[in-house]
C-alpha cells in the first residue's frame, strides 16, 4: 500500500528518524507506540505530506486515500451535525442535489420538453451511478455512526458549532468512519470517548475494511484491534507482528537478551583495556597492544536498552478515617431544568477502591463534587465521615496552578520534608525533567499543569482519595508510577477514567451511572463487564446502601428471584415487540425492496422510455422507495438494538 524507504529527519540535534524503511500493507492494523516525543504524530504527517523528511522517499500506492484523526484540537462550523458528516462524501452528495434538480425539471417541463426524453435517460444514469455509490444507504450509516458515537436523533439539526471540543473530535472521526479511506490514521482516537463509545469503535474498527494505523497509550483497545505493533524508538522502527500483550512478552525477551550481550560485551571491552593498559609501554608487547588497540576501535558498541529504572513511590501516610468515608442520602442534582442525578443513596466504606464510570455527560463529575463537598446537591444530604481527609483532583485542580514559582518549588512547598533527589525522581516520572524543572510555573501548558498537579498529589497526606481523568496526559512509564502508588495506597478511593488497563489494576468496585442512576458491582472493571454483559443469573449485586446479596447458596434471595422475574418480563416484552412491530416492518421492507428490484428491472430494459408517462411514475415511484427504505432501516435497528 505504501513504502517509507530510507526516511531521515532531525530538528536540531534531535534525532526524529534514523534511516527508517516501512511498509505497509493491505488491510493491516497497526498499532504505533513510541515514548512521548519520540516522533509519531510527526510519521503521521511525514506519510501524508504535512511534514518533509531531510532524506527518503514515500511511496503510495496508486488511488491510495488517507484518512487523519489528529489529536489536537479540530473544529467545525457553518452546518447542522448530520450535513456536515455526509459532506465527507461529497461525490454523491454532488449526485444527490444533480438528480432533485433534474427531477424538478422533467415535474414542471413534462413531456413537451424538447429535452425531456434525454433527462429521463440522464435522471436513470445518475440514479443507478448514486446506487453503485451507496448513496441510498450512507445518510442510514451515517445516523449510525452518528448513534454510535454518542449523538441523539435531536442532535442531528444541531449547528456543528454549539458542540464542545470532545464533541467535535467525534464529529471528525465519524466523518473519517463514513469517508471509509483506505488508510486510516488515527493519533490518540479514544481521548475524548467516554467507555461505551469506546467499546462501539472497538468493534467498528474490528470489522473496517482499510488498513489503520493507531497511536493510542489505552493499551486495552489496542489489544482488541490491532494484529501488529510497531515500536518508535531511538529514531528506529521495529515491527512485532502479533497482539499487544505479544509485543509486552517478545519485547521483554529482546531486552532481556540484549543486556545480556551489552554485558559480555563490557566485559570484554574491558578486557581489552586492561591489556592495553598493562602492556602499553613495553616494546616486546608494542604489536599485540596496536592490534587491540585496533580491535576496540572495530567494535560495535551494543546500546543497551533505554528502559527507565523501575521508580517506586507511594503517598505519604495519613491518619486512618473512620469505616464510613461518605454518606449521599437522597440526593438529586438539577442544572436549569436538567436532572442529572436523582434519588441517590450511596455509601463510600473505607479502603474501597471505587471506578465511577458511565456515559460522557452522565454526572460522573457531579457526583464527584458532590462527594467532596465542593458542590452542593439541589436536594438530600452529602456528608464526609468522621477523620476524612481528602484530596480531590480535576482539571479545574490544574487550572488553578498559576504565579512565577518554578515546578520544582511548587512542589517542594507541598512536602517540604521530602529529599530534593527524590522529589527531582517524582517530577522526571511525570516527564519534567533537566531544566523543565525550572520553568516557571504560569509558563506551562494545560497537559503540564496537569502532569505537576498530579505530582504534588502523591505528595500529600489524604485518606480519601478522588481522582477525575488523572491519565489524560501522562505516558505510559508515568501512569506506571501513579498506578502503583494508588494499588498501595491505604485509604479510600474514587476514580473515574477512560483506562480500562489503569482501572481494572486498581480498582475492586465499580459504579455505573447512568439516566441519573447508580448501579453498583462488586470486583475489577473486568468483573464488571463480565457482570453487565454476561448471564444476570451470575452477577453479585450490592444495593445503593452498601447491603449484600449473592448466590453463595443454592436458595435464591428475594434479590435475584426479582432480577430472574425482569429478566423474564423483558424477554417477553422483547417477544412481544418482535410480533407487533418487527415483524410488520421487516414484511414492509421486504414488499419496497422486492418492488425497488422489479422498476430497477424495468429500468434496465431499453424500451423502457419509449412509454414516457409510465417511466415518469416509476421514476417518482423509485424515488419515493429510496427515501422510505433508509428510514424504514433506521426504525428497525432501533427496535431490535
Amino acid at each position: 500500500m505504501i513504502h517509507l524507504n530510507n526516511l531521515k529527519l532531525s530538528f536540531g540535534d534531535q534525532i526524529i528518524f534514523d534511516d527508517i524503511s516501512w511498509h505497509i500493507k493491505r488491510q493491516e492494523r497497526i498499532g504505533l507506540i513510541g515514548e512521548n516525543g519520540a516522533g509519531k504524530t510527526t510519521l503521521f504527517k511525514t506519510i501524508l505530506g504535512l511534514q518533509t523528511p531531510d532524506h527518503g522517499i514515500i511511496r503510495p500506492a496508486k488511488a491510495i486515500t488517507f484518512g487523519y484523526l489528529p489529536q489536537e484540537a479540530i473544529e467545525v462550523k457553518g452546518n447542522e451535525l448530520l450535513d456536515e458528516v455526509l459532506s465527507a462524501v461529497g461525490t454523491l452528495k454532488h449526485l444527490e442535489n444533480e438528480i432533485e434538480q433534474l427531477q424538478q425539471k422533467i415535474a414542471t417541463t413534462g413531456q413537451m420538453n424538447p429535452a425531456h426524453h434525454q433527462d429521463l435517460q440522464r435522471l436513470g444514469t445518475l440514479q443507478h451511478r448514486f446506487e453503485d455509490l451507496g448513496g441510498f444507504r450512507v445518510e442510514v450509516e451515517a445516523k449510525k455512526i452518528l448513534s454510535g458515537m454518542g449523538f441523539t436523533e435531536k442532535d442531528w439539526k444541531r449547528p456543528v458549532e454549539t458542540f464542545s471540543g470532545g464533541w467535535q473530535m467525534r464529529i471528525a472521526l465519524s466523518k473519517l468512519l463514513l469517508q471509509r479511506p483506505n488508510l486510516l490514521l488515527l493519533d490518540e482516537p479514544t481521548n475524548h470517548l467516554d467507555l461505551s463509545t469506546m467499546e462501539w469503535v472497538e468493534s467498528y474498527l474490528q470489522n473496517y475494511p482499510g488498513t489503520i494505523i493507531i497511536i493510542s497509550h489505552d493499551r486495552y483497545f489496542l489489544e482488541r484491534i490491532v494484529n501488529k505493533i510497531v515500536l518508535l524508538e531511538r529514531g528506529r522502527l521495529t515491527e512485532f507482528s502479533g497482539s499487544y500483550s505479544f509485543y509486552e512478552h517478545k519485547r521483554q525477551q529482546m531486552e532481556e537478551q540484549l543486556w545480556q550481550q551489552y554485558e559480555r560485551q563490557k566485559e570484554e571491552i574491558a578486557r581489552i583495556e586492561r591489556f592495553i593498559e598493562r602492556f602499553r609501554y613495553k616494546a616486546s608487547k608494542a604489536s599485540q597492544v596496536q592490534s587491540r588497540i585496533k580491535q576496540l576501535d572495530k567494535i560495535k558498541r551494543i546500546i543497551p536498552p533505554s528502559a527507565q529504572k523501575k521508580v517506586h513511590f507511594y503517598f505519604p501516610t495519613a491518619t486512618r478515617s473512620g469505616r464510613i468515608v461518605a454518606e449521599l442520602e437522597d440526593v438529586s442534582q438539577q442544572y436549569n431544568s436538567t436532572t442529572i442525578i436523582e434519588d441517590v443513596n450511596l455509601i463510600i466504606e473505607a479502603n474501597e477502591k471505587i471506578a465511577l464510570v458511565g456515559p460522557n455527560g452522565a454526572g460522573k463529575s457531579t457526583l464527584c463534587r458532590i462527594v467532596a463537598g465542593t458542590e452542593k446537591p439541589t436536594t438530600g444530604r452529602a456528608e464526609l465521615g468522621y477523620r476524612v481527609k481528602y484530596a480531590f483532583y480535576t482539571q479545574e485542580t490544574a487550572d488553578k496552578i498559576t504565579g512565577p514559582q518554578s515546578v520544582l518549588d511548587d512542589a517542594y512547598e507541598c512536602n517540604n520534608q521530602l529529599e530534593m533527589s527524590k522529589l527531582r525522581t517524582l517530577l522526571g516520572c511525570f516527564l519534567f525533567t533537566n531544566d523543565d524543572v525550572y520553568k516557571p510555573v504560569n509558563v506551562l501548558s494545560g497537559g503540564e499543569k496537569s502532569r505537576l498537579a498530579l505530582a504534588k498529589l502523591l505528595l500529600q497526606e489524604s485518606n480519601f482519595l478522588i481522582l477525575d481523568e488523572p491519565t489524560n496526559h501522562l505516558d505510559e512509564a508515568s501512569k506506571a508510577v501513579l498506578q502503583e502508588a494508588l494499588q498501595a495506597y491505604q485509604g479510600t478511593l474514587i476514580l473515574v477514567s477512560h483506562d480500562r488497563y489503569f482501572l481494572d489494576r486498581v480498582v475492586n468496585k465499580v459504579i455505573e451511572i447512568n439516566n441519573g442512576k447508580l448501579r453498583v458491582y462488586l470486583g475489577h472493571y473486568t468483573d464488571y463487564l463480565i457482570k453487565k454483559n454476561g448471564s444476570i443469573q451470575n452477577e453479585t449485586v450490592r444495593s445503593d446502601t452498601g447491603v449484600k446479596a449473592t448466590k453463595s447458596s443454592s436458595k435464591k434471595s428475594k434479590v435475584e428471584k426479582r432480577l430472574e422475574a425482569e429478566a423474564r418480563q423483558q424477554r417477553y416484552r422483547k417477544e412481544q415487540a418482535f410480533e407487533l412491530k418487527i415483524k410488520p416492518m421487516e414484511e414492509k421492507i421486504e414488499a419496497l425492496e422486492s418492488r425497488k428490484a422489479e422498476i430497477e428491472t424495468e429500468m434496465s430494459n431499453a424500451d423502457f422510455f419509449k412509454n414516457q408517462e409510465q417511466a415518469r411514475l416509476l421514476s417518482l415511484e423509485y424515488k419515493q422507495i429510496n427515501e422510505e427504505l433508509p428510514l424504514l432501516y433506521l426504525e428497525w435497528e432501533k427496535l431490535v438494538t
